[in-house]
């Protein structure tokens, strides 16, 4: 289970709703809202015969304007949403898309991309007629939950030198919930891929990561970084990692010539081995590559990929579009094995 919902709710901050919708013959009960500045867990209950939540949005009740939340939808035997917020409203309202199951749409995301178009259009399609209700409920938070106790921190001149550029550490927010780091890498030359092993330690040796298995990616060299929360105090609160994972700027993309059936120059030894249908095979034997699966063409149309698939011994990886378009395919770069600088170690307060 997620640490951050354990300090929350050991600190108190729960919330019996018990507030119900209900409209053709499905009915969504919430029984509690636990959570604080930086996260909400919110407990209910689906009733109705063979039904399923297809979305979850939420509402601004006093603007009627949805909000950029996003949850994480339980797996099935639990019944907890985990919500991640840019900042809590008093008043929201919550908006359950309600669907009559089907074993379809228990398919995963890679396998519903092996469908071809039509079929996924017609899965599309049965989905929407499966729709059984929108049911909305309204929550007014209380105190436990709304009091804005959280602990902002703005940091200055806490930077370190790495290989690849300046790593600053800006802003920490910090909350039962969650502790915040907000990161920046200062670089002309390198993009920044995520931080490797990310804590904070405080002054007994108490170590906060990442409350579960998900890691924070870099967006223009920019990184908030979500770890454990519950710090007590923050006395010699110092930000620990094993290092930063990078891209060279000029390697950040590459572009496969179809109609020459060729790879352009790259800094990275990467050569076209074959194009077969909707499946390009590459080489890049000199480094383990891996690419991002949203791709484009020269005219800038996103193109799906079924999947990627990686032959070690010799270096070769296979990428299955859906289709291909246009005269030149352009890929993201992820990752590049080894490219990764020393972890290093910053104390962030005295």
């Amino acid at each position: 289970m997620d640490k951050g919902i354990k300090n929350i709710v050991s600190k108190g901050k729960i919330q019996q709703v018990n507030v119900k919708a209900e409209d053709n013959g499905a009915k969504v009960v919430v029984n509690s809202v636990a959570g604080d500045n930086l996260k909400l867990w919110i407990d209910y209950e689906l009733r109705g015969d063979n039904l399923m939540i297809g979305e979850v949005k939420f509402k601004d009740s006093s603007t009627d304007t949805e909000l950029p939340w996003f949850s994480y939808m339980p797996k099935d035997g639990e019944s907890l949403i985990e919500v991640s917020m840019d900042r809590l409203v008093k008043k929201v309202n919550i908006e359950f898309q309600v669907y009559k199951r089907d074993a379809l749409f228990d398919m995963t995301s890679a396998s519903f991309h092996e469908l071809d178009k039509k079929a996924q259009q017609e899965l599309k399609e049965k989905f929407e007629k499966n729709k059984v209700a929108t049911l909305t409920v309204p929550i007014m938070l209380d105190e436990k939950i709304f009091k804005n106790d959280l602990n902002t921190l703005v940091l200055d001149d806490k930077e370190v030198k790495t290989k690849i550029g300046i790593k600053r550490i800006e802003k920490l927010e910090l909350s039962e919930a969650r502790s915040r780091v907000f990161s920046s890498l200062i670089s002309e030359e390198y993009d920044m891929i995520k931080v490797v092993n990310p804590k904070l330690i405080d002054e007994s040796g108490k170590e906060y990561s990442y409350p579960i298995s998900y890691e924070n990616v870099a967006v223009d060299n920019r990184l908030v970084m979500d770890l454990v929360g519950g710090i007590n105090s923050i006395n010699g609160l110092t930000f620990k990692c094993d290092g930063i994972e990078y891209v060279n700027k000029k390697d950040r993309y590459l572009t496969i010539d179809l109609k020459n059936k060729k790879v352009e120059d790259n800094g990275l030894g990467v050569k076209l081995i074959e194009i077969q249908g909707n499946k390009i095979t590459l080489n890049s034997s000199q480094k383990n590559i891996q690419f991002s699966l949203q791709a484009e063409n020269e005219n800038g149309e996103n193109l799906e990929l079924k999947g990627m698939h990686m032959s070690h011994g010799s270096g070769n990886q296979e990428l299955d579009f859906m289709q291909l378009k246009g005269s030149k395919i352009i890929l993201k770069v992820e990752k590049i094995e080894g490219c990764v600088t020393e972890g290093f170690k910053m104390k962030l307060v005295e």
